[in-house]
């Protein structure tokens, strides 16, 4: 009995290999930055694409994320539940800078989050947020430098529409987990009742 029992407890001490393997899918957290040159990092549903069995710690990569960035598998795999409640299927992604920084410049072609817009008396002009790019930038020179509505831009994605850059740099944390990499787009409703105005 007692040579059954020590070859229990050695089976009961040995670390076991979790069954996972390239192309699955699993949540991954969150990771921003507040230091400059580090990119931010959105969680949520991610494909695994790198392993590594041969270290302590079991870890894997994921394509996601290029790079020697990798996650330790015990603590991916016991918060899977929670992420899932949190993030509901949105698709991990490497977000914009959303630090906010008065003397920080937009740029023609960086890539930023913007809001959502919808209108009860011009539903033709619905706009569904998310990742843009910006293809224009203006300043109010009868305002000073750090006046909130001194900048503006424009992005590719909606012709003619100006957005106060203050706003939107303000709002990035919360637009990238919102839109968690959708593309900003045009999204009209044609319904007669909600275009009235025109």
């Amino acid at each position: 009995m007692a040579k059954n029992k020590n070859k229990t407890d050695k089976k009961d001490n040995t670390t076991s290999v979790p069954e996972f393997k390239k192309g699955q899918k699993i949540y991954v957290p969150d990771e921003i930055w507040e230091k400059a040159g580090r990119k931010n990092f959105m969680g949520g549903l991610a494909t695994i694409s790198v392993l590594d069995t041969v270290s302590p710690l079991i870890r894997f990569g994921i394509k996601e994320r290029p790079g020697p960035i990798t996650y330790p598998w015990e603590y991916i795999l016991k918060n899977q539940e929670k992420w899932a409640k949190e993030y509901a299927g949105k698709k991990a992604h490497v977000a914009p800078d959303w630090r906010y920084e008065v003397n920080k410049e937009p740029n023609p072609n960086e890539k930023i989050y913007v809001s959502s817009s919808f209108f009860m008396g011009h539903g033709k002009d619905d706009f569904a947020g998310g990742l843009a790019t910006i293809d224009e930038v203006m300043y109010d020179s009868e305002l000073p430098k750090d006046h909130c509505n001194y900048t503006f831009i424009g992005i590719k994605e909606r012709f003619g529409w100006k957005y106060n850059w203050r706003n939107v740099l303000e709002n990035q944390k919360e637009w990238a987990k919102l839109y968690a990499g959708e593309i900003a787009h045009p999204d009209p409703d044609d319904r007669p009742e909600f275009n009235e105005d025109w």
